[in-house]
């Protein structure tokens, strides 16, 4: 076989080999791909500083082997905020190497406040302690703070003007606070801010706490009604006290207004409620259909209701001739602002400053006479029988029974306030001097003898029969029929440093500033206290009924004196009569109201003095309204 024979050969054997060994996957082709790392979680990572770290670590896989070795290498100081890397490395069989990394960022977080509660209930006396834990803080730099929203419009820490008074909440800085008397029934915001045990940063929380309780409580002269945080009532005594055929109705009540002998209650929706005696308010089923969007309600001592609406009209029923009809005027009261009243007639004060009266005609509810000076009118003033309207520019104009101002006209000018008796007036002016009228008149209108130390007059306190004003120096000069109070000669070197006055029917009752009492009047419907002076500790209120006082200690005890059958007598509850908060009073009897929520109750049994019927509603309990911690 000759060279090139062989060589043909070789040829094709040469390419039968390659053939087949392409056909049998026998190519030398090398495997140059490195696995591919995914790295579980988050890249880059954050860590708060001093907890443990562990990594999640990396899968690889590789495009030959599958799923591969991944090693991880690198460290987390979890004690020094700083950024740390850490590395996975994966080879596969044939040594294809991949590389990844995972930036680790170990963070100084804010301090965190996980727990924010109190110590002790929201009763008077009770010292509040604030508990607070937290995560990166300093557990003794945290500061607590108690607001209390004694304006009780839902916000913490502002001020709201209530019919003329400023009224604010109350803030306390510190992780202790004594709960105060004065916070009874109304929300507690705590508040706590932490700060960082490792740099400047700081966090705050808060809690606000509601607590279930009576909240408030009226009278008419011979019954109660008591108004709880939950806006139920209830009621109790003969005199209007009988509400088991509006019971169910007395849901969401906003406020409660009285005559003599009923009782009205407006409902958040501007609805109203009515019950108590018939011709005396008790009964609004005449104009109930009128009776929505009311925003206030004003009455007459002789038994008649004005509800005020947000339309600025006016709503009246009751004793149809003391107030109760007023449909001989209805398309006058229309743009009302405000509503006034006396025993017998009502005055509106329309927007324009002029006036609009109904009621008894010559005690107040026709003021035609007058018609024409009832302009620019600022506010209105009354006493039983007549009515007294300050105009913006100082002066006043008056009308109704024994309301003669005419001797003094000249001398009503730069008036500020007035203040009255049962028939009596007293202007004070700009310049804190008084104007007082009738002239000649005995309960008050009278003030001649004590003119010149009529100067320097702050406020002006009244009883139904005289004066007492309060000077700079807040010593008290008295006038009116002497022997109900307008005469206090005998106790003229006591009345210093006095805060306020409270009256009976015929004495009065001067609180000091520094908690002790002076009375005087007719000594025995409470001008005398002798037999009780001993009692007096720290007194921070006086409640009189028509013929008897009761004296609240700061302690929280109950001091009485007077006619026993109105309440001067506290002797078979006395030892009820302790962590009291408020006392109440109608004409006949008291009613204290205790820390716990239970009312004491003594005087005329049938008139408010016994509460048994009504005990099943007394009680205290509190709720967490709102918190910033989950």
């Amino acid at each position: 076989m000759d060279t090139k024979t062989l060589l043909r050969k070789f040829w094709w054997l040469s390419s039968l080999v390659f053939l087949v060994l392409v056909a049998c996957g026998g190519s030398d082709t090398p495997d140059t791909t490195a696995p591919i790392i995914t790295i579980n979680g988050q890249n880059p990572a954050t860590h708060n500083i001093t907890l443990d770290y562990v990594d999640e670590g990396a899968v690889a896989i590789d495009n030959k082997d599958g799923a591969v070795t991944v090693l991880i290498s690198g460290t987390v100081n979890i004690n020094i905020a700083g950024s740390y890397d850490i590395n996975y490395t994966a080879s596969d069989s044939k040594g294809n190497t991949a590389n990844a990394t995972r930036v680790v960022n170990v963070i100084i977080p804010p301090p965190k406040l996980t727990l924010l509660e109190k110590e002790s209930s929201l009763q008077f006396g009770n010292i509040l302690n604030g508990i607070s834990q937290c995560l990166y803080c300093d557990p003794i730099k945290t500061k607590y703070k108690w607001i209390i929203d004694r304006n009780d419009n839902g916000l913490f820490g502002d001020t709201v003007d209530v019919d003329g008074t400023n009224i604010e909440d109350f803030t306390h800085e510190g992780n202790n606070y004594q709960f105060q008397r004065q916070d009874h029934a109304h929300l507690v915001r705590l508040e706590a801010t932490v700060f960082s045990n490792m740099n400047d940063t700081s966090t705050s929380e808060y809690v606000i706490y509601k607590t279930n309780v009576i909240k408030n409580v009226y009278s008419t002269g011979g019954a109660y009604a008591a108004l709880k945080t939950d806006d139920t009532a209830f009621s109790w005594g003969s005199t209007g006290g009988n509400y088991e055929n509006i019971k169910e109705q007395l849901t969401d009540i906003e406020e409660i207004y009285t005559t003599p002998s009923a009782f009205a209650a407006l409902k958040k929706n501007g609805t109203v409620v009515t019950w108590g005696h018939y011709e005396a308010g008790g009964r609004s089923e005449d104009v109930q259909a009128e009776l929505n969007n009311v925003k206030s309600i004003t009455s007459t001592g002789g038994g008649a209701f004005a509800a005020l609406k947000e339309d600025e009209s006016v709503v009246t029923w009751g004793n149809m001739e003391f107030g109760g009809d007023s449909t001989s005027i209805t398309d006058q009261l229309v743009d009302i602002k405000a509503v006034y009243s006396n025993f017998t007639a009502f005055a509106a004060l329309k927007n324009d400053g002029t006036v609009v009266t109904w009621g008894k005609s010559n005690t107040g509810g026709d003021s035609s006479a007058v018609q024409n000076q009832l302009t620019n009118i600022k506010a209105i003033y009354s006493n039983t029988q007549s009515f007294a309207a300050l105009k913006n520019d100082g002066m006043v104009v008056t009308w109704g029974f024994l309301n003669d101002s005419s001797g003094v006209q000249d001398q009503l000018v730069n008036v500020v306030n007035i203040y009255s008796t049962t028939g009596a007036y007293a202007a004070l002016k700009e310049d804190r001097t008084v104007t007082t009228w009738p002239e000649g008149n005995n309960v008050g209108g009278n003030s001649t003898p004590v003119a010149q130390q009529l100067v320097d007059i702050d406020t002006i306190f009244s009883s139904t029969f005289a004066f007492a004003a309060r000077n700079e120096n807040k010593s008290v000069v008295t006038w009116g029929i002497p022997e109900w109070g307008g005469d206090s000669s005998q106790v003229e070197h006591l009345l210093i440093n006095v805060v306020d006055v409270s009256s009976t029917r015929w004495a009065l009752a001067a609180l000091k500033d520094d908690g002790t009492v002076v009375t005087w009047g007719d000594p025995s419907v409470g001008g005398d206290s002798s037999s009780v002076q001993s009692q007096f500790n720290s007194v921070v209120q006086i409640a009189p009924s028509v013929s008897s006082f009761a004296a609240l200690n700061n302690e929280g005890t109950v001091v009485t004196w007077g006619i026993s059958e109105s309440g001067g007598d506290s002797s078979a509850v006395q030892n009820s009569l302790v962590d009291v908060v408020k006392i109440y009073s109608n004409q006949v009897s008291f009613s204290a109201l205790k820390k716990d929520g239970t009312l004491v109750s003594w005087g005329d049994e049938f008139r408010g003095g016994d509460n048994s019927s009504v005990v099943q509603a007394f009680g205290f309990s509190e709720e967490i309204l709102e918190k910033s911690i989950p």
